[in-house]
């Protein structure tokens, strides 16, 4: 392992009851608001482990991949219906008429422990909601969207989101962000 740095470790637990341990080292969070991405294409309607950690993450993964290639740091993900569930590797909060939500479990998103903490917490109040692209959309403009990476820890434990390259249609931009349409 190496001497410094943050790991990101993983435990799974296989099909034949073994445990498989890997680890990775974590990369730093980049410094100000993060770039965010909506995928091109809804999570599928058919998810029936939606509320549970598993390996079976393919649109997830290929989100974060595709998010890091375009200079991202994630990529947000709306249901089949329209309705904003996670980020691939982050929870994400809104801030509409001065209060703050997160997508409800029952849109399909993880019940992580650390969303359950940041739910809990009285000093932010968030609550569930179902949340629409419009609702990001005036979120985004107002500029109250964060995201938590459950692996970040530290003083950076909120991140402010920007989203840009909204699949080449259009893009916004934060202030000091370049932003470039990929159409």
């Amino acid at each position: 392992l190496p001497a410094e740095g943050a790991l990101r470790v993983r435990v799974a637990l296989r099909s034949d009851g073994a445990l498989n341990l890997t680890h990775a080292v974590l990369d730093p969070l980049p410094p100000g608001p993060v770039r965010l991405r909506i995928a091109a294409l809804p999570l599928p309607a058919a998810r029936p482990l939606a509320g549970h950690k598993t390996t079976l993450r393919a649109e997830y993964d290929a989100g974060i991949r595709d998010a890091v290639a375009e200079g991202a740091f994630d990529t947000l993900f709306f249901s089949a219906d329209g309705q904003l569930v996670e980020g691939g590797r982050t929870n994400v909060f809104v801030q509409l008429g001065g209060r703050w939500f997160t997508p409800p479990l029952t849109d399909g998103a993880l019940p992580g422990v650390m969303r359950a903490v940041l739910v809990a917490d009285p000093a932010r109040d968030a609550r569930e909601r179902r949340l629409t692209r419009a609702d990001l959309d005036a979120a985004e403009a107002a500029d109250r969207i964060e995201v938590r990476d459950p692996l970040s820890s530290g003083e950076r434990t909120w991140m402010h989101g920007v989203v840009v390259g909204d699949h080449g249609r259009h893009c916004r931009s934060y202030s000091d962000i370049p932003c470039h349409s990929q159409v």
